[in-house]
């Protein structure tokens, strides 16, 4: 409710006192543009008519003619989330360090405490250099590219979206300035992640 609730409550209806104002739409004021949201899952916009593509889409090319499209907006690949995204314009998420990081040989690396049960989840990202602390921030977790056990392993390159629209070179974002010796991978210990729950959750989320 986006406005408090100001009736009362008692025991009998006689003594209570209704107030429907904060389940009230909103409406918006005289001479507001009507703006009209539409949105297809599973199609990428240059399969249709508007953009050139082969499916026929008469009234859609109508619609489009009329108004104004755009082509540079990035999906969280699943349905929920990219339709928040899209209301909301809240995409974008940036923890920066407080200090220039050094190079060379160098730990960097980032913690997650999640707040609540919400999901997408929502809580505090840490940034680390080493032992020491060096940023952090409140962010709200979107699922990237699409797969139920997680994007795989990616060694001297990533296969997946860039974290930001200003993020150098083109995928998949070789490596560049080094050379990769040795990779080692330990999965030794308790599974750091419950798949099946994770692939239930994203059904869910679907």
């Amino acid at each position: 409710m986006a406005k408090p609730f100001r009736g009362v409550i008692n025991v009998d209806v006689t003594q209570s006192v209704p107030d429907w104002e904060p389940y009230t739409q909103p409406i918006a004021p005289e001479g507001t543009p009507s703006v009209l949201y539409i949105v297809l899952d599973d199609v990428g916009y240059s399969a249709m008519g508007p953009y050139g593509g082969l499916i026929e889409t008469p009234n859609i090319d109508r619609i489009a003619q009329r108004g104004l499209t755009y082509t540079n907006f990035h999906t969280t690949a699943l349905c929920s989330p990219t339709r928040s995204c899209l209301m909301t314009g809240d995409q974008e998420q940036v923890v920066e360090s407080a200090e220039p990081l050094p190079t060379g040989h160098v730990v960097l690396s980032a913690s997650f405490e999640r707040k609540g049960e919400s999901m997408p989840a929502e809580g505090t990202l840490t940034l680390h250099l080493g032992e020491r602390e060096v940023g952090r921030g409140r962010i709200r977790t979107q699922p990237g590219k699409f797969s139920i056990a997680g994007e795989g392993l990616n060694v001297g390159k990533d296969a997946g979206e860039p974290v930001t629209d200003d993020y150098p070179g083109q995928g998949p974002w070789a490596l560049t300035g080094g050379t990769i010796k040795r990779a080692v991978v330990d999965v030794s210990g308790e599974p750091f992640i419950d798949l099946a729950a994770e692939a239930r959750m994203a059904f869910m989320r679907d």
